[in-house]
């Protein structure tokens, strides 16, 4: 419950800041920055947040790219962009999947609603014609439901980006 807290805390408080937006633009290209700057400001931050402790995890691991893990890290929220939800609305999400989770998922027509639920496959469907590799598909695809991935094979990006955006 703490840990909620300090998460609405964040999203209230944390704006991104000049070393922020500089590790952006020098680590997406032009596509990937109109992509990322489409989210909320505080989506922004958390994406950045996300990406600064998956790197720290990276070297747990040999043979990880670390470009791959930033692009995956810094666009895993990209569906998100398709409707902004602000902070009180996120809230109130996260206090009703954890009490009544049937109840909130028969109101997906909700644009909102649906975004939370369904931003990975969101997030998917904005880079899936780009040339991107299926294991950073599949980690910004399946960022909250490993259960549904290709061939049921390890996907140790998607591990980290799961760690790293529970911990964030």
């Amino acid at each position: 419950m703490f840990y909620r807290v300090k998460q609405f805390w964040w999203n209230i408080t944390d704006k991104m800041n000049d070393d922020d937006i500089n590790f952006v633009n020098n680590n997406l290209n032009e596509d990937e920055k109109i992509l990322f700057y489409s989210l909320s400001n505080n989506e922004q931050k958390h994406s950045v947040k996300v990406c600064y402790n998956a790197l720290n995890k990276l070297n747990r691991y040999d043979m990880l790219d670390e470009n791959s893990m930033i692009k995956i890290a810094l666009l895993h929220d990209i569906g998100k962009s398709y409707k902004h939800v602000n902070v009180i609305e996120k809230s109130i999400f996260v206090i009703l999947n954890k009490i009544l989770p049937k109840l909130l998922k028969k109101f997906i027509n909700i644009k909102s609603v649906k975004v939370y639920y369904e931003h990975g496959e969101m997030g998917y469907n904005l880079l899936k014609d780009k040339k991107y590799s299926e294991e950073i598909l599949d980690a910004i695809r399946y960022h909250h439901s490993s259960s549904n991935i290709r061939n049921k094979r390890r996907n140790i990006y998607m591990e980290i980006l799961k760690e790293s955006d529970d911990e964030c």
